[in-house]
């Protein structure tokens, strides 16, 4: 539980700039910000499928905290992008 309260900043400097930059985009090329979560998840569904497809190439035992340490980096880098997104809500979204 206490992991789970308490995210390790794992993601790095440069994946936190380019959320940050595709926030941005998405807002100029007139996305809402449900649009921008679903991408995310259909993001967290291919990873998902990927793992299932090579499960039996897969070290089980590291499974589970993988897992866990790549939905907290999608998680922190989606905030980062939503967090931008609405920041420049002032500039005109693509029409």
């Amino acid at each position: 539980m206490e992991r789970l309260q308490s995210r390790p900043d794992t993601t790095s400097a440069g994946a936190l700039s380019a959320a940050a930059k595709y926030g941005a985009a998405r807002r100029k090329q007139g996305y809402s910000v449900a649009l921008v979560v679903n991408e995310a998840g259909l993001l967290r569904r291919c990873i998902y499928n990927v793992v299932q497809e090579n499960l039996l190439s897969v070290d089980i035992s590291y499974l589970i905290s993988d897992m866990l340490q790549v939905s907290d980096s999608l998680d922190e880098l989606l905030e980062k992008a939503i967090e931008v997104f609405m920041t420049s809500a002032s500039e005109p979204r693509a029409a």
